[in-house]
């Protein structure tokens, strides 16, 4: 793909915040999993050649990575980084994975979990979702807070102290509505 199109990006916010964006949805996908390819994308899955990245933006996410205090979106990649260059105060927000959940940074394939890792605020996608948290997040001591109901966002309010997140979710986004209410603050 030409980097004339690609949208993953870094902003440096002051002295306060370096935020990494990603791409991890189209640039460097030859092909995207569409349901009706279930088959083809199950035997290419594992390829080598075959990244959520592509090999231009990890080597630019790992430059960009080590020097930064937040980042958007993960990978083991990302995972790896972080680890192997004991890297502390990172945030990570993903999104598209249509449930609303808070929890800590785990690293599961690398050492045991690690309390001390920090939070990792994430939102849902505005799509459809449902009581999948229930059925997908039970029993891990690394989650704080999920549901799956609510299509939702947060505000992140950033100093040099501390990041706190507020949660707000309103139960559908297909009409205009005045139906938004706190969730998990």
């Amino acid at each position: 793909m030409d980097d004339n199109l690609r949208i993953w990006r870094n902003f440096k916010l002051g002295n306060l915040v370096d935020l990494i964006n990603l791409d991890t949805r189209q640039y460097d996908r030859s092909i995207t999993h569409t349901y009706a390819n279930t088959n083809y994308i199950n035997k290419i899955k594992d390829d080598a050649g075959r990244t959520l990245m592509g090999i231009r933006q990890e080597a630019w996410l790992q430059r960009n990575l080590i020097k930064s205090v937040v980042l958007t979106g993960a990978s083991s990649v990302v995972k790896s980084i972080l680890h192997d260059n004991n890297s502390g105060n990172n945030i990570v927000i993903a999104g598209d994975t249509h449930v609303n959940w808070v929890s800590d940074l785990a690293w599961l394939d690398y050492s045991p979990y690690d309390s001390s890792r920090g939070p990792a605020p994430s939102k849902t996608t505005v799509s459809a979702a449902n009581d999948t948290s229930k059925l997908v997040f039970t029993d891990s001591e690394w989650l704080h807070w999920s549901e799956g109901y609510y299509r939702a966002y947060f505000e992140l309010n950033i100093t040099p102290e501390q990041v706190g997140a507020q949660f707000f979710g309103m139960p559908t986004t297909k009409e205009r509505n005045a139906g938004e209410i706190s969730l998990a603050n």
